[in-house]
């Protein structure tokens, strides 16, 4: 099934009014993005995540890093 990019700015357009062309930018962007990985997930997506987790694991150290420090 095609999808026409125009047809569906315009259905979008009652919903999302001036946004619209921003949203499709963006949602176009991220489609080809997905397009290319492998897996379909835009690697946007992928790279948010991994900094995500990054950020929870320096959260997990920086407790016990400091509790180490306060006992010696």
């Amino acid at each position: 099934m095609r999808v026409s990019p125009k047809q569906m700015q315009l259905y979008l357009t009652g919903f999302l009014e001036k946004k619209t062309p921003v949203f499709m930018k963006d949602l176009w962007a991220l489609l080809i993005s997905a397009q290319a990985n492998e897996h379909g997930i835009p690697g946007e997506f992928l790279e948010k995540k991994k900094e995500e987790l990054r950020q929870k694991r320096e959260e997990q150290v920086r407790p016990r890093a400091t509790f180490i420090s306060t006992y010696k």
